[in-house]
Formats: structure tokens, C-alpha cells, sequence
């Protein structure tokens, strides 16, 4: 058995992908704020609605992620891609050629993925945004309070926009590199983790065990079973087994 020398992670990536959902939040959030400010203003010591289109702006809203989010999506992916065929070209000292009909399947279902979780950021935040107008209302909040409540909302958004970006560029690679690895004939790997405290007591007990990308192992307290990567923000990366 001979094991190869350690994989890289994709950090310029996901590094890119976390500014790039971070600046669309931003974005969210500047309408938001553009069309709920005057409102405040006026009507906030008024019960019910502020005169508010919430239906409207949440159109608006999905208009503007939708236009973004395959974009964005399509960019991450292309760039772990390159990075991540690189790295395996690094390890394995072979010039990888892709499989296109098994790579196409993979990249478009992490696609669907992305574009969904993507969505899912605004349609949240909206919702978000929404139930705190209506609460404070309610209960005859200040204008100052309001504001101070909303912007909390808006940086639980971006947490989630950051987590959702790091979460993905991680299993991309990992989706990629079994692609890779099967097409090169490579079916086990070593389980590696980033031997920090950051990793969870369930990879721990995994570190430099043998698996097969066919029967991973249970990584999570659910008894989910996972191959590296895969599970919830998982760092940890499949060392290729040979012979």
C-alpha cells in the first residue's frame, strides 16, 4: 500500500466565495434598509402594517439574488475545480483528463446545491426582517431600538452567508476529488484531519484509518456517514490510497 503525500484545501475559493455572498448580503441589506427607514419614521407608534410591500420587496429581492446566484455559484466551482485538479495533479504526478459526462453530473448537482443555499439568504433575511418590524411595532419599540434590532438580524445573515461559503467550497472539493480519485482508478483513502482543536471528537477517531469512497464512515452523532468533506463544515481531506 502506498499512501500519497497530503491534500491541499481550496482557501483562496472559498475565500472568494465568502466576500462574494458577503457583498451581496450587503446588498440585501442596503434595500432592506432603503425601503423600511421612512417607514420607521412615520408609523412606527402605529399599529399594524408600516405601509410596507412586503410582497413586493420580496420579489424584488428574489429578482436580484436570481440574477446573481448562478453566477456566483458557476465561479466558486470553476475556481475549486482547477484548484482542486492541480492539487491532485501534485499528489498523484499524473496529468488528470476528466471524465466530462461524470464531472458535468457532479458540478451541476453542487450547482443546484449553491443556487438554492444562495436563495435561501435573502428569503431568510426578509422573513427575518419582517418578524422584528411587526414585534416592534407591536410592542411600541423606538425608532433607535428598531434599528439596533434589525442591524443584529443583518449580521446573523452575513454568519450564515460566511458559514454557507466555507460549508460548500469544502464539500465541492471533497464531491471533486472522489470524482478524480474513481476516474483514476483510486477507490480507498486515508482519512486526514487538520490535527487542531478545531476538530469535532467524531473525525478525531477517524484520523489515519482506511475507507472506501463506497462505505464511508459515520461522522456525526445522527449516523450520518460521510466521506471527508462532506460532512458539516468538515476539513478534513482523503489522502490517496494506491496499490
Amino acid at each position: 500500500m502506498r499512501v500519497k503525500p497530503k491534500p491541499r484545501s481550496p482557501d483562496n475559493a472559498e475565500l472568494a466565495y465568502t466576500r462574494a455572498l458577503a457583498r451581496l448580503v450587503r446588498e440585501i441589506r442596503r434595500i432592506v434598509l432603503a425601503s423600511i427607514d421612512p417607514a420607521i419614521d412615520r408609523r412606527l407608534d402605529a399599529p399594524g402594517a408600516l405601509g410596507i410591500d412586503w410582497p413586493k420587496l420580496r420579489v424584488r429581492l428574489g429578482q436580484i439574488i436570481a440574477r446573481q446566484a448562478g453566477d456566483l455559484a458557476d465561479t466558486m466551482l470553476e475556481q475549486v475545480s482547477r484548484f482542486n485538479k492541480r492539487d491532485l495533479e501534485r499528489m498523484l504526478a499524473i496529468d488528470i483528463n476528466d471524465e466530462p459526462a461524470a464531472l458535468r453530473r457532479a458540478l451541476s448537482r453542487l450547482r443546484r446545491e449553491n443556487v438554492a443555499l444562495i436563495k435561501s439568504i435573502g428569503a431568510e433575511m426578509l422573513t427575518d426582517v419582517h418578524r422584528v418590524v411587526s414585534r416592534a411595532v407591536r410592542e411600541g419599540r423606538r425608532s433607535s431600538e428598531l434599528r439596533e434590532l434589525l442591524v443584529e438580524r443583518f449580521d446573523v445573515a452575513e454568519s450564515r452567508a460566511d458559514l454557507i461559503a466555507r460549508d460548500q467550497a469544502l464539500k465541492a472539493n471533497s464531491a471533486l476529488t472522489r470524482v478524480r480519485h474513481e476516474q483514476a482508478g483510486i477507490d480507498q483513502y486515508v482519512w486526514s484531519t487538520s490535527k487542531d482543536e478545531r476538530v469535532r471528537q467524531s473525525h478525531q477517531i477517524l484520523e489515519g484509518r482506511i475507507f472506501s469512497w463506497a462505505e464511508p464512515p459515520v461522522t456525526n452523532p445522527n449516523g450520518d456517514r460521510n466521506n471527508p468533506g462532506e460532512d458539516f463544515q468538515c476539513r478534513c481531506v482523503a489522502i490517496p490510497v494506491l496499490g
